[in-house]
């Protein structure tokens, strides 16, 4: 996930054995006067059928306000899971979002001190599902136990959704919307060239974005504008493909 947020998400964590997902939320008090806000009881939570039938999985995670009395007040932000982008709508990404916020909505939380006194707060509260398959794109259409039992084991594997190796693929995007620089990283002084490994799904949107390289300030603004980039359809004997690539934007201050 991006750097930020994973420097926003530690310390407390709490592994469900019985559905192997890891649920961890930010805060550990450092004083008796003051003290980060956190998660103290949070409900189980299983992968929806819907993730368990795909294998898709990894880290989402939920940015949430809190009053002063601990009590969630809004959801903020749900990324994920994993490197998925914030636009994909598919339904077993859907179905983790929803079991994660409604987790989130049930959970209790610790309010923050400052010199005593409870305020609001924003933190970010993190779940890790098992992935057991690599994201895929798209969705196959589903075969009966018929069709399956017909088919040799080439057969099967001939109609899996196919993936290319596409390199660099700025020079090949349709729309590739330039990045914010975030204010706090350019005071930092954070700039360069950062890498943005993409999963283009057949109809040219992109799937996932995942940082690969560049200063960690500078990943979320550009994974982000990955994620919005629109690319054309690639053919690969006759069929439409999956590609993978890396986009590379340039920070200058």
């Amino acid at each position: 996930m991006p750097s930020e947020l994973l420097k926003s998400i530690f310390i407390f964590t709490v592994i469900l054995l019985s559905t192997n997902i890891a649920i961890f939320g930010q805060g550990d008090p450092s004083s008796n006067d003051t003290s980060d806000a956190k998660a103290v009881n949070i409900p189980k939570i299983v992968a929806p059928p819907e993730a368990a039938a795909t294998g898709i999985g990894g880290e989402v995670n939920v940015r949430v306000r809190l009053d002063e009395s601990g009590k969630l007040m809004k959801i903020e932000q749900v990324v994920g899971p994993g490197w998925v982008c914030p636009s994909v709508t598919r339904g077993d990404v859907l179905a983790i979002r929803a079991a994660v916020v409604s987790a989130v909505e049930n959970t209790v939380f610790s309010p923050a001190m400052r010199k005593g006194h409870a305020v609001k707060a924003s933190i970010w509260i993190g779940f890790i599902f098992p992935e057991k398959k690599p994201p895929v794109p798209g969705k196959p259409p589903p075969q009966t136990e018929s069709e399956n039992a017909g088919q040799t084991p080439s057969d099967s594997a001939n109609t899996q959704p196919k993936q290319i190796s596409g390199g660099v693929v700025n020079g090949k995007a349709l729309k590739l919307p330039a990045p914010s620089y975030p204010p706090e990283a350019r005071a930092a002084g954070a700039s360069g060239k950062v890498d943005i490994e993409v999963l283009i799904s057949e109809d040219g949107s992109v799937f996932t974005a995942k940082p690969l390289s560049g200063h960690p300030m500078l990943h979320s603004a550009a994974r982000l504008a990955a994620c919005k980039a629109k690319f054309s359809r690639t053919s690969l004997l006759g069929k439409v493909v999956s590609v993978k690539g890396v986009v590379t934007y340039n920070f200058v201050p």
